[in-house]
């Protein structure tokens, strides 16, 4: 395991309040920790619960916002030119509590490593969580032309879905 070692230290002053923030990285120059009083992230590249990755690829991150006692986190797995597959999310350190309930998977790329197809999880009612988005990328060349969603069901609440056709700044 690679020492850490901190590089800086910001304190931001809005008005009475002082958000100090910490950023961490470890002896690669890598980033490995934000840690404020409103936010606190790691990346794993190394260690922690993903595979191993020693190429700069993130292994997986967990974050904690605010007041909350819950970390959340993505494991992330990589095709053969380490572009991202998935993102399995979850709860706790381990991130195996309420597994999958906001996962994305990448289902194929271009020959110019664009994603051609996305689906994401999400929350579907009060008690359940599943697909949301199964999204078609067609690019013309580089450049995105459309995007198309076989699902046709809302995501729950205030958390949006990808609508085909809509021009909405939430999406």
């Amino acid at each position: 395991m690679l020492p850490t070692f901190m590089i800086i230290w910001v304190v931001y002053r809005h008005g009475s309040a002082v958000n100090k923030q910490s950023y961490i990285y470890n002896v690669r120059s890598w980033l490995t920790g934000i840690s404020g009083t409103c936010f606190t992230q790691n990346l794993y590249y190394n260690t922690g619960v993903g595979t191993a990755k020693y190429n700069g690829s993130i292994s997986s991150m967990t974050w904690k916002s605010g007041n909350e006692s819950t970390v959340r986190g993505y494991k992330f797995t990589y095709d053969g030119l380490d572009r991202v597959l998935n993102a399995t999310y979850g709860e706790t350190a381990s991130i195996s509590t309420n597994a999958n309930r906001f996962s994305e998977n990448v289902t194929g790329y271009d020959k110019n490593g664009n994603i051609k197809g996305l689906q994401r999880y999400g929350q579907l009612s009060s008690t359940s969580y599943g697909l949301i988005d199964n999204l078609t990328l067609t690019l013309n060349g580089n450049q995105l032309s459309c995007v198309e969603d076989a699902v046709s069901t809302a995501a729950y609440g205030t958390n949006t879905a990808f609508v085909n056709g809509a021009s909405v700044a939430g999406e």
